[in-house]
């Protein structure tokens, strides 16, 4: 996710698939968390296409 851009680089299209919402879970500390959320922004402003699993957080909005 965070190296979404990198495809821009070289003008390569990105197709990312999330799996869930990671950050929210209770396993990962303050920083893990934050560099999640991260990743998922880079992923929303730089991929081609975004697919959403399960099929339950399709009603999410995911704002950039």
């Amino acid at each position: 996710m965070v190296l979404a851009w990198l495809s821009k680089l070289f003008g390569k299209r990105c197709i990312e698939t999330i799996h869930g919402i990671g950050w929210q879970r209770a396993k990962w500390g303050g920083f893990t968390r934050r560099y999640i959320r991260f990743g998922e922004k880079v992923a929303a402003k730089y991929s081609d296409e975004i697919n959403v699993y399960p099929m339950n957080f399709s009603g999410w909005n995911f704002e950039v």
